[in-house]
């Protein structure tokens, strides 16, 4: 088994498709408001869950951030399912404790990210690394 000590690379995977761009925005309009609320309550536990399911540890520092999104199809642009899935994201693992903010304190920055179809599988690969 690994040292947990020397690694300094997790990858969990939150099963999908996460929430675009559009979706959430049209979530902040008028009375449907309150939705993008528990929309992102219930994105943030299952990305926690997902994390923590992986073994993935509370970070000491400032960490890099790849994704692999895996969608249905192709009618979603890039743009927005990146957009708001890595908000989702980021902020689930800030309430886990694993991030301690989703700051400059905490992201280094964001490396690779790459889009295929899988309809069998949508979701994403989210990868963490320690910055240097």
């Amino acid at each position: 088994m690994e040292d947990m000590a020397k690694t300094t690379k997790w990858q969990f995977f939150v099963p999908g498709p996460l929430p675009a761009q559009n979706q959430l925005n049209n979530m902040q309009r008028g009375p449907k408001a309150r939705r993008y609320n528990k929309a992102k309550t219930d994105w943030a536990f299952l990305v926690a869950h997902a994390a923590r399911s992986a073994g993935v540890p509370p970070m000491a520092g400032r960490v890099t951030f790849s994704f692999e999104w895996q969608e249905l199809n192709r009618r979603r642009d890039p743009d927005n399912i990146s957009g708001a899935g890595r908000k989702f994201i980021l902020d689930g693992l800030v309430g886990a404790g694993i991030l301690k903010t989703d700051g400059w304190a905490g992201v280094a920055g964001f490396g690779g990210e790459t889009f295929v179809v899988d309809a069998k599988r949508p979701g994403v690969f989210v990868t963490i690394e320690l910055a240097e």
